[in-house]
């Protein structure tokens, strides 16, 4: 999987996914679905592992925006340790968006 994002392409795509799963409208019924199949895949991948991806990903998507430092001290996780997880849950999720890692550069405007 791709995963070498800089801080604004990660905002990019992470601002994409958050409004997407805040609207109503069908067309982003692929990002829902997309989002809710990373978010399984995570689930079982902490029952596994004994991590906690799963509230992480919460925190970030579907709690309102905080800044990073907020983020990371309710998460209890450091900045650098967030954004190596903000990466990994992006290329997840554009692996599931469309199957393939080329929809990284599709949601990223490229």
């Amino acid at each position: 999987m791709l995963s070498f994002y800089n801080m604004s392409q990660l905002q990019t795509i992470e601002n994409y996914i958050r409004n997407s799963l805040l609207e109503k409208d069908e067309r982003y019924y692929s990002v829902k679905i997309a989002f809710e199949q990373t978010q399984e895949y995570f689930k079982i991948y902490d029952c596994m592992e004994s991590t906690c991806h799963c509230s992480v990903m919460r925190e970030i998507y579907l709690k309102p925006k905080n800044s990073i430092i907020n983020l990371s001290l309710r998460t209890h996780l450091s900045e650098k340790t967030l954004y190596r997880y903000r990466k990994k849950y992006i290329s997840y999720f554009c692996y599931f968006f469309n199957g393939d890692v080329l929809s990284e550069a599709a949601i990223a405007g490229k």
